[in-house]
C-alpha cells in the first residue's frame, strides 16, 4: 500500500510540475509575442498562413483522390 501511495505522489508531483512548466511557458510565449513589432506579427502571420495553406492543398488532394477511387 505503501508503495502505491509513494508512486501516486510521485506522479501527482510530475503532474504538477509539467503542467506548471508549460504555464511558464505559454506566459513567455505571450509576453514575447506582446513585444513583436508588426512587421514581425505579419512575418508569423504569414508563415503560419502558408502552413494552412499548405495542410488545405494535401487535404484537397487526398479528397480528390478518394473520390477518384469512388
Amino acid at each position: 500500500m505503501l508503495a502505491i501511495s509513494a508512486v501516486v505522489v510521485v506522479a501527482a508531483g510530475a503532474f504538477a510540475g509539467a503542467q506548471l512548466k508549460q504555464d511558464v511557458q505559454q506566459r513567455a510565449e505571450i509576453q514575447k509575442r506582446r513585444e513583436e513589432t508588426t512587421e514581425e506579427k505579419l512575418t508569423r502571420l504569414n508563415n503560419y498562413r502558408a502552413g494552412l495553406v499548405f495542410q488545405k492543398q494535401r487535404l484537397e488532394a487526398k479528397i480528390a483522390e478518394l473520390s477518384e477511387k469512388a
